[in-house]
């Protein structure tokens, strides 16, 4: 478990991060969401140390970070950054095997992890001894992944992770990583500015603004039962997409018909925006009537 425990930055005098406080359970995936400034990354880079915060305590496990040594601290979790810092000179087996070296793994061990994480993360083989200017955005940004989980850390952290990727190759990643067992079993703090991004990735999302917690809750609680005009405001644009994404199909039971229900292909656990983004991409009739499900979208809202 990672707990924060009224965590306080200031940056020449300014407050970053003002006082904030809450825990990551094993297994859980935490987003920190907000726009720039908010004081989100700050609050990750204390986590590892690469901020120390002003007052306040980090612990994980129960134990004070300032009582690990800090690079073994930081090789016990894995750290992955918008832009991928890879190291330009190395080859993407070097850059994956550079803390599995600093560890003194022997190379059979780093070669069969290695080999692991490229067919779980699709990987193609073949670009091992590519340096990262010939590969793609893509490309980058799984062998950042792979760099990070190589050593199984049991604390993986994300800084806007997804935001250099366009938008397809983005939804495509996250995917592959929601269906990971290697990342379901990880205490995970991510960072972004992505209202959509945090919804599809977190088991629960801290709203922040101006160094202070607006929110913490699951994507459910933030969309209907907030009562912060922050949040309200800031999911506002985006609503209906968030909302098709959280309710599950299985909660309109009582406002469709049984024979919907019936002739329909969908499956137990699936959101409506699931169904619907299923049954459009196949062409096939995964629902025999999606205006009707609409319908019984709304009628469940009210």
């Amino acid at each position: 478990m990672l707990s924060l425990k009224n965590i306080t930055k200031k940056f020449d005098g300014r407050l970053a991060v003002d006082g904030i406080s809450f825990e990551v359970e094993t297994g859980e995936t935490l987003v920190l969401l907000g726009t720039s400034g908010c004081g989100k990354t700050t609050t990750l880079r204390m986590i590892n140390r690469l901020e120390e915060p002003d007052s306040g305590d980090i612990l994980l496990d129960g134990k004070s970070v300032k009582d690990f040594d800090v690079q073994e601290l930081r090789r016990g979790m894995g750290y992955v950054l918008q832009n991928h810092g890879l190291f330009p000179h190395y080859t993407v087996a070097e850059n994956i095997a550079t803390v599995p070296n600093l560890m003194n793994w022997d190379k059979k061990k780093i070669l069969n992890e290695m080999e692991s994480l490229f067919e779980k993360l699709n990987l193609d083989p073949t670009i091992r001894d590519k340096f990262p200017e010939q590969l793609s955005g893509g490309q980058k940004q799984r062998v950042g992944l792979a760099r990070a989980l190589i050593t199984q850390p049991a604390v993986l952290l994300m800084d806007e992770p997804f935001g250099a990727l366009d938008s397809i190759t983005r939804i495509s990643i996250r995917k592959e990583l929601k269906g990971l067992a290697d990342f379901q079993e990880k205490t995970i703090v991510m960072v972004t500015h992505d209202v959509q991004e945090a919804f599809d990735m977190a088991d629960r999302i801290c709203v922040m603004d101006q160094g202070r917690i607006m929110q913490l809750g699951t994507p459910e609680s933030l969309l209907f039962d907030s009562s912060n005009a922050f949040v309200k405001q800031f999911l506002k644009d985006q609503r209906l997409q968030l909302e098709l994404k959280t309710v599950k199909i299985d909660e309109l039971k009582s406002v469709l018909p049984v024979e919907w229900y019936m002739n329909s292909g969908f499956k137990s656990g699936q959101s409506v925006w699931e169904v619907l983004e299923d049954s459009l991409a196949s062409g096939d009739a995964t629902i025999p009537d999606p205006g009707m499900l609409m319908k019984g979208f709304f009628s469940f809202k009210k």
